[in-house]
């Protein structure tokens, strides 16, 4: 069952936004900006809320061109402003299916792809593979994504032994190409018997913190 959309006080740990892909579809830009908007220990600065007005359509049209994937795995769900354990720092958005998990580091307005941009977006990975306990076995398949950029990558860069790719630099156009090739790639290779509970644990640890008081 998609949990409600948003939610109100500071959550450890968590993201300011998290539900199933599906349902994140079906709801409004407003909808979804409003939880990122709210309450949560701190305040945003007003840049990022301004490019989270940005990103959410960019993201949302990414989002919608996802390939048909297996109907008896969990349903992919998409994390909004996640907090990696222990380190204090926010990924823009994560996608989580059966096989892999993609976090995404948006630019937005950027044309270029800055080197500073590419190693925040590969340590983001590194950081849930190493910090979040349900990534650990996960193919992680980290994204840049300059929204203004001319070019994009063509394909992704074969894993490290970490399991976690060198980023795909995308533009925001090219955004759903960059998804439909991770997913391509996690799906074929071995590590996909392995990451077919990736979801499943992303899942239940998200209903735990939403739990607690």
């Amino acid at each position: 069952m998609p949990s409600p959309p948003g939610q109100s006080g500071p959550r450890p740990n968590a993201a300011f936004y998290a539900d199933s892909v599906a349902a994140f579809l079906r709801a409004s830009d407003a909808e979804a900006y409003a939880p990122l908007a709210g309450p949560h220990g701190y305040t945003l600065a007003p840049e990022q809320l301004s490019a989270w007005r940005l990103q959410l359509p960019v993201l949302r049209a990414a989002l919608a061109t996802l390939p048909t994937l297996d109907p008896a795995a969990p349903a992919p769900w998409i994390h909004l402003e996640f907090d990696i354990p222990r380190l204090g720092r926010r990924v823009d958005a994560v996608l989580v299916t059966s096989t892999a998990v993609i976090p995404i580091e948006f630019k937005v307005g950027a044309k270029k792809f800055l080197q500073a941009d590419y190693e925040q977006a590969w340590d983001y990975g590194l950081d849930l593979k190493n910090f979040h306990a349900p990534s650990h076995a996960a193919a992680i398949f980290p994204i840049l994504c300059a929204t203004e950029a001319a070019k994009s990558d063509r394909r992704w860069k074969p894993p490290h032994a970490d399991g976690v790719r060198p980023p795909f630099c995308s533009s925001g156009e090219s955004l759903g190409k960059a998804i439909a090739l991770a997913l391509a790639e996690a799906a074929s290779g071995s590590v996909a018997q392995r990451t077919g509970k990736i979801a499943a644990a992303w899942l239940g640890a998200w209903k735990f913190l939403r739990s607690r008081p």
